[in-house]
């Protein structure tokens, strides 16, 4: 049966179900209250623990449009004159004017400020599920192609864009990203291990406040967010599979038989 304790001193509130061993009740170093001591070495036998990371909303989520632009290919110009007579299109001293396939440009682009002060933790979102390292979101065989991954600064969550321009213009398009992002909170000695501050439950000096917001498990397809639970990528001879929230994309080449990992939906 799970128990839930505050831990004085230790700023510590955790549920968990008890370990062997028995001990005071009130003592973290207690052989049966180890689970909130050392909640890494008793995972099995947590429910929640204040010094997890809480998820607590600090942003969003919202929906951020961005317009890639075009990358034009590249041309280049090959003068001939002289003696080696006459050239399609034009005399003994025309230009040939010839394309260099994949010119590439890289941009980074402002998702969301968030004044934070510190690198957060955030989620990016797209066509229905987290966005992955170097996801893919245009291709063609003339075009060429386009990449996006996303960062975080102390200031601000990024999109980097790798655009490369194939035989022909790489074309604009637009897409809808879905931010969150999330704050880091430490214990404030000046809130209650565990009690009622004008009439909101606080837990931890202030970790857990039912006032805010926190992320939270959802159903399946409430969301485009999920925690995964294994591995997430993978490259096979030159290509890639992505996999999240149960949604694979696999790029034209890929060999491999990576499968999509478990994972849990989550929302607001």
């Amino acid at each position: 049966m799970a128990v839930i304790r505050g831990f004085q001193g230790a700023d510590i509130v955790a549920c968990f179900d008890e370990a062997p061993g028995g001990g005071d009740i009130f003592d973290i170093d207690a052989p049966r209250n180890a689970p909130a001591k050392t909640p890494a070495s008793h995972l099995d036998k947590l429910l929640w623990h204040s010094a997890l990371f809480q998820y607590e909303i600090a942003h969003g989520p919202t929906d951020v449009t961005v317009t890639h632009t075009a990358l034009a290919t590249e041309t280049r110009h090959w003068g001939v004159t002289g003696s080696v007579g006459p050239i399609v299109g034009g005399g003994s001293g025309a230009n040939i004017d010839y394309a260099i396939m994949g010119k590439v440009r890289v941009t980074d682009i402002l998702l969301v400020s968030h004044g934070l002060g510190y690198v957060p933790k955030a989620m990016v979102a797209l066509d229905g599920r987290r966005l992955p390292t170097g996801y893919e979101i245009q291709y063609s065989p003339s075009e060429g192609s386009r990449q996006v991954s996303f960062y975080a600064t102390s200031s601000g969550i990024y999109l980097r864009e790798t655009a490369i321009a194939g035989s022909t213009t790489l074309s604009a398009i637009s897409r809808t990203y879905r931010v969150m992002v999330f704050r880091t909170r430490t214990p404030d000695p000046a809130q209650p291990l565990f009690g009622l501050v004008s009439g909101v439950l606080v837990l931890a000096r202030g970790i857990i406040n039912t006032s805010r917001r926190y992320l939270r498990r959802t159903g399946a397809g409430d969301s485009p967010f999920a925690l995964n639970m294994g591995r997430t990528i993978d490259v096979d001879n030159g290509y890639m599979r992505t996999a999240s929230g149960g949604v694979v994309v696999t790029e034209t080449g890929y060999a491999g038989s990576m499968p999509a990992p478990p994972y849990v939906q989550v929302g607001v």
